[in-house]
């Protein structure tokens, strides 16, 4: 990552730390979020499936404000848009680069998640298996809509 866009993330990262911390206002549960998905990541997962886990776990940076650079957690329209903010996600869209920032602890920003639900389980801003299988899926489905 460049200097100064590493300069930009690090200075809005510390000013969404103040007021958003985890991003996750704490208001739903992983099974209050994954209730009417299945678990069976060989159904059709599309936009619909796991848009109530985005809405959940990464608001408000990714819902309404956008603060997040996207709004993955209210609307399709920025998930197919190229990726370029973090390294890890080079040539990917927005859609697929959030499972790999969930997998590698990045995101839910300042949860101090580290990307795996058996070492995250004390910590309900991170998400379960079972989300990130769902996001997973749709990822490799070519995040239908």
């Amino acid at each position: 990552m460049s200097r100064p866009r590493l300069l930009v993330l690090l200075s809005f990262a510390a000013a969404l730390s103040l007021v958003a911390p985890g991003c996750d206002d704490g208001g739903s549960t992983s099974a209050d979020v994954v209730s009417d998905a299945t678990s069976d990541t060989s159904a059709a997962v599309t936009y619909a499936t796991v848009k109530p886990i985005y809405a959940s776990r990464c608001t408000p940076c990714h819902t309404g404000g956008s603060s997040g650079g996207h709004n993955i957690g209210e609307s399709f329209a920025s998930a197919d848009k190229p990726a370029t903010l973090f390294d890890e996600c080079a040539g990917m869209t927005k859609a697929a680069c959030t499972i790999v920032l969930i997998k590698a602890g990045i995101m839910p920003f300042g949860a101090k998640c580290t990307g795996d639900p058996a070492l995250d389980t004390a910590n309900p801003a991170c998400l379960t298996k079972a989300e990130q299988d769902l996001i997973q899926a749709w990822v490799d489905a070519g995040t239908p809509e």
